[in-house]
């Protein structure tokens, strides 16, 4: 009997041991139950945040536009993929006033754009929580991750980060989430977000918006616009509202193009599937950049960049990138390459056939030499330049050399090239040195190789700047690198991909395949092996080496069904 009541016992300390361990509070967490930094993306190892999922975020700012700050409090509800006694979440370094985890306040600490929270009690595995922060911004600060304050307005727009420069988020497409904003401005100005507005109620001098975003939304998508806007509606013939905001000042002539979504929508269901959300929209900032957003539900404008084709693109993204996103970033072209083929179907529905093909035969031509070269004259050599940040550059004469070679070694010979290096006449030659050399070599004008130019600025250290420019001749569209993930041929070699599929496989299993994908992924995430196998399925046709080919191999592959070959376009 004793046996069996000591048995009895050290079960019953055996089933004991894990919930006291769960509630050791803020004692420092066993490993087991702490939450990744990171979710697991390969280009972007802290990006996004393991061990739970948010399910919504409600977000109410306080935004003071003359002073250039912000306060807010972000209350987030989550569901625990694993037992947590410590987890992150992406966030800059915002004053935070209080932290409570399930209305208990928590420790929590910030670093390296990581807010580390320690709640009370270890939060067990599939559990629902709420975790709410009080923060604030300092004062006179234009910029906040994704947030731009400017004159007049507030833009927000960023990908493939910085909404965690604003709020608290587990900042990764693949932790898609509902969201609600209530934002308070000074009367007088008006503020647009994502989804749909609930309210607008002035009391004492100020107005308080409430947006409403129901559809799941990766956080890179999410915004909010302030400023002196007019709205302009419409409807589709589906009955899909649409509501612009047109930022007043912005010229006539930047706005012309927009009474087009209603017809690009109506052409869009009929190819990619449903409109996948509630309603549809663009702000056009009064900003003179050349950017554009595919921020859900309300695409983002700089007033230099709103033609009809990136209208088409930003739109054709709420099925591509938006209502399925990618998995990872490395799938970054089942956004970009997709949208960009949008606009050419749209090209054909509104211009027929023959000015899509002229377009596809343009883009193959600009995509299939990695040679390529251009005619550059003395200005704008140095225009060039003066972009590019020389500050701090060291060379060797040898090192100048070499480094001139690559920029100009089709134009100068070698003799000009070393007298040139050899007039300075110290052994390092600077930034100001080297800016001074290049402008002053003798030519006029000539070509210019992009393969050069793109070593040039390697060996410049500047090869970031060079990625982003997309000035790298090499880039593979199936796993870019995180430095290319916008690069020229993610959109336009992306696009020649779908093509090339269209002609490989037929229109009727192409748009199939199209409709299938965006359905059955559809508020999720999706990676390229996931758009192949509905492709194949959808086809019947083995198309791995066609991928292959398309996504993974330096050499563009011919497209025999329009003549176009490789061979024929290089230098």
């Amino acid at each position: 009997m004793k046996k069996f009541l000591m048995y009895l016992l050290l079960l019953n300390l055996i089933t004991l041991i894990p919930i006291l361990v769960m509630a050791q509070g803020n004692n420092a967490p066993d490993d087991t139950f702490i939450g990744a930094e990171g979710i697991g993306d390969p280009y972007f190892p802290k990006m996004g945040n393991g061990g739970y999922d948010v399910l919504s975020y409600d977000i109410a700012l306080d935004v003071d536009m003359k002073n250039q700050h912000i306060s807010g409090v972000v209350t987030i509800n989550a569901i625990s993929t694993q037992a947590l006694g410590q987890f992150n979440f992406d966030f800059t370094d915002l004053t935070i006033h209080t932290l409570l985890v399930d209305d208990a306040r928590a420790d929590f600490t910030q670093a390296d754009n990581e807010l580390i929270i320690t709640p009370e009690n270890i939060i067990p595995e599939n559990t629902p929580f709420t975790v709410m922060v009080h923060y604030a911004s300092a004062s006179n600060i234009d910029r906040l991750g994704s947030w731009y304050f400017y004159d007049g307005g507030v833009v927000v727009a960023g990908e493939p980060s910085g909404a965690s420069g604003w709020y608290p988020v587990n900042e990764h497409p693949s932790d898609k989430a509902t969201y609600r904003y209530c934002v308070t401005v000074d009367e007088g100005y008006i503020v647009g977000a994502n989804g749909t507005q609930e309210s607008a109620i002035t009391e004492n001098g100020r107005t308080t918006f409430c947006w409403s975003s129901p559809e799941l939304m990766s956080s890179y998508l999410t915004t909010v616009a302030i400023g002196n806007f007019y709205i302009v509606t419409d409807e589709t013939q589906n009955g899909i509202p649409i509501r612009n905001y047109f930022a007043v000042g912005v010229d006539d002539a930047a706005l012309e193009s927009f009474p087009l979504q209603a017809d690009m929508i109506d052409f869009f269901e009929t190819v990619f599937g449903p409109y996948p959300f509630e309603v549809y929209g663009s702000v056009v900032h009064n900003l003179r950049v050349g950017f554009a957003l595919e921020t859900q539900t309300l695409s983002t404008f700089g007033s230099a960049f709103t033609t009809e084709s990136v209208i088409a693109h930003e739109l054709a993204h709420q099925w591509f990138g938006n209502a399925v996103s990618p998995a990872l970033w490395q799938y970054i072209w089942l956004n970009e390459g997709f949208a960009t083929y949008a606009e050419m179907l749209w090209i054909e529905h509104s211009q027929g056939a023959q000015a899509l093909d002229e377009g596809i035969r343009d883009m193959y031509a600009g995509m299939v030499d990695t040679n390529q070269v251009f005619y550059i004259t003395r200005a704008d050599l140095a225009d060039f330049l003066n972009q590019i940040p020389l500050t701090g550059v060291e060379l060797s004469q040898q090192q100048a050399q070499e480094a001139i070679t690559l920029l100009l070694g089709d134009i100068l010979s070698a003799k000009q090239i070393e007298k040139l290096t050899a007039n300075v006449g110290t052994s390092t030659i600077r930034d100001s040195d080297l800016l001074t050399l290049i402008t002053s070599a003798p030519f006029q004008g000539g070509d210019i190789n992009l393969r050069g130019v793109y070593q040039f600025m390697i060996m410049l250290d500047l090869q970031e700047i060079a990625d982003e420019w997309g000035l790298n001749p090499d880039v593979l569209i199936g796993d870019p690198g995180a430095n290319n993930l916008f690069a020229d041929q993610v959109y336009q070699r992306g696009a020649l991909t779908l093509h090339a599929l269209r002609l490989e496989i037929g229109d009727d299993a192409f748009f199939e395949t199209l409709r299938t994908y965006v359905a059955q992924f559809n508020d999720s995430h999706a990676t390229t092996d996931d758009f192949i196998g509905i492709a194949e399925a959808v086809s019947g046709q083995d198309l791995d080496a066609f991928f292959d080919g398309w996504l993974y191999q330096h050499n563009i592959p011919d497209i025999p069904q329009m003549d176009l070959f490789a061979r024929d376009f290089q230098s």
